[in-house]
């Protein structure tokens, strides 16, 4: 069967599996002259390496999710050239350009001999994933309205600071070497952080709705769109953040940071009431959590509001936090900025009236 027709019969079943179009296709590749680096991926990599990665790159090259209409409720795979996706939508690529990525990444792939620094990279995002299909695969270039899936434009990031520093950090609080006992609450920790991270959030107006598909995938005209390297620093930023929750094991703290896998930073603080947040509440909260209640939230610091190059509004790691439920119930849809001004405009009322003592209410 043509190679074209072996992805669109796998998107039309009623559930994707990444590993049985792997199966289908890899014979395939493996004698079709237009593939022809695939047999030595294995050489390369090792067997057991190389069939996540050939999976990966076959979803970062081929497929991508795309949120369901017209409910915008979950998402459903789909080809890069599916009717779904006009050419004039920079998501869309043809067949042949995204046979030309994958053979584009595939020669990228050369460098990861075992015991490189690539192959360690890609060993880490296969032992300690995230998300499925994970690797170090991303766009250059946030374009707007030319292509984005082209094979100039989608690159390896092996040594991209948000990717080394990212995967250094996910293994270190993964596994049980150096966190020990925490791991487990480090585990609860990323996959609390991995939905606000890594996916869209439920958008049901303006031009460009969205609702779970990854931050990469959305329109790159969106708010919501983000670079899978932008959402690594975001991992990053928000689980170095709880290494200075205060009550943190210090002896963990100082482990991480003398190798150099967490920076000094201040006490982590609610961004809107400034109180210290507490590492025995939130582990308290992972291992007996309620559906629908949670005294620890993410948020962005400024609202996502306009597509902008300034770090400070968009969907990175200088604009996201952990933030306290007070703290999130009080900032509402502001601005941490316009909330701080609201709260000491309250002060200055309250102190003018002398009304900061119980009695006087």
């Amino acid at each position: 069967m043509p190679i074209q027709q072996l992805f669109e019969q796998a998107i039309a079943q009623p559930r994707f599996s990444g590993p049985t179009l792997r199966a289908a296709l890899l014979p395939v590749f493996m004698s079709d002259s237009r593939t022809p680096l695939t047999p030595y991926v294995t050489e390369v990599l090792g067997s057991d390496l190389a069939g996540h990665v050939l999976t990966s790159l076959v979803r970062s090259a081929f497929l991508i999710e795309l949120v369901k209409h017209p409910k915008i409720e979950t998402t459903k795979f789909e080809v890069r050239w599916a009717a779904r996706l006009p050419p004039s939508d920079p998501r869309y690529a043809s067949f042949e350009t995204c046979l030309a990525i994958f053979n584009n990444l595939l020669e990228g792939l050369m460098v990861a001999s075992r015991g490189s620094q690539e192959w360690n990279i890609l060993e880490t995002f296969k032992q300690f994933s995230v998300l499925p299909y994970e690797i170090p695969v991303d766009y250059q270039q946030r374009r707007l309205t030319a292509p984005i899936h082209t094979p100039d434009n989608v690159v390896w990031l092996w040594n991209d600071p948000a990717i080394v520093r990212t995967i250094a950090l996910r293994r270190a609080v993964r596994g049980e070497g150096i966190v020990a006992a925490e791991a487990a609450i480090f585990e609860r920790v990323l996959d609390k952080v991995r939905v606000k991270t890594y996916l869209t959030d439920r958008a049901l107006t303006g031009a460009h709705k969205t609702n779970r598909e990854k931050r990469w995938e959305a329109h790159p005209a969106s708010v919501q769109f983000a670079t899978r390297a932008l959402c690594l620093g975001i991992e990053r930023e928000l689980i170095e953040q709880v290494c200075y929750f205060e009550g943190f094991p210090q002896e963990i703290q100082e482990v991480l940071r003398s190798e150099g896998v967490i920076s000094w930073r201040e006490t982590s603080v609610c961004p809107v009431t400034l109180a210290p947040l507490q590492y025995g509440h939130l582990k308290k909260e992972l291992l007996a959590s309620e559906h629908g209640k949670s005294s620890f939230h993410v948020g962005h610091l400024n609202p996502l509001k306009a597509v902008s190059d300034d770090p400070n509004v968009g969907h990175t790691a200088h604009n996201i936090a952990w933030i306290s439920e007070n703290g999130n119930r009080i900032q509402g849809n502001l601005s941490v900025a316009d909330t701080r001004r609201m709260l000491f405009e309250m002060a200055q009322r309250y102190e003018a009236r002398h009304w900061f003592g119980l009695g006087s209410l």
